[in-house]
Parts: C-alpha cells; structure tokens; sequence
C-alpha cells in the first residue's frame, strides 16, 4: 500500500517538474487546477521536510 502511495506521489513530481521546464522553456504559463495546486504545495512541503530528515 505503502508503495502505491509512493509511486504515485513521484509520479506528480515528476510531472510537476516536466511542467516548470516547459514552462521556462516556452515562456507560457499552464493552467492548473485548484487541487493539483495543493497537491504540489504538499509535495514542495513533503520534500522539504524529506532533506531536513535526511541531512
């Protein structure tokens, strides 16, 4: 179950960081919906609380 979650939270990363390089690369903004916001704020929240815990 664990890794389900998991999967799926690198999965939104990882999207998320392909939609910011395109971003940058095209200068155009996409639009996102409310809830995928928050879910990116949880996960900027998540991985900085994961290098606190490791460093």
């Amino acid at each position: 179950m664990e890794k389900v979650l998991l999967m799926r939270w690198v999965f939104r990363y990882w999207m998320l960081l392909i939609r910011v390089r395109r971003e940058r690369l095209t200068g155009e903004v996409i639009e996102v919906s409310s809830r995928t916001q928050a879910a990116n704020k949880t996960i900027y929240v998540l991985t900085d609380y994961l290098t606190e815990f490791n460093s």
